[in-house]
């Protein structure tokens, strides 16, 4: 479970599949994703649909990450987790001809995202 605002804990996939395995005794099974799915994705034998985890907060899959988010209020968010974020409201609303420079930034921040967090 991902911490949302005001909550203090995480539970990490690993612990939550014990859980559910222990109510589905071992019914619970892992379906072939596609290399860039940022969730787990899994079926119980004998039911329709999935259960899926994101797994992305507790373990190291943002390399395969390719989405450079553009939010409502004009910022650029390189991972959904870190804080980073590059604005680029004020030189729209100038019109600003450093714009192709925040974007880049943002860009440049995406593909090196360490430095960003």
């Amino acid at each position: 479970m991902m911490a949302m605002a005001g909550q203090k804990a995480m539970l990490e996939c690993e612990r939550s599949l014990r859980l559910q395995r222990d109510v589905w005794h071992s019914g619970l099974h892992r379906t072939l994703d596609n290399h860039i799915e940022i969730s787990k994705n899994f079926r119980i034998h004998g039911h329709e649909g999935t259960v899926s985890f994101i797994t992305a907060l507790t373990e190291q899959l943002y390399a395969a990450c390719n989405t450079l988010r553009l939010l409502s209020n004009a910022d650029y968010k390189v991972c959904v987790v870190g804080p980073f974020e590059v604005s680029s409201r004020e030189p729209l609303r100038r019109a600003a001809a450093e714009l192709m420079e925040i974007i880049g930034s943002a860009v440049r921040c995406f593909y090196s995202r360490n430095a960003c967090m």
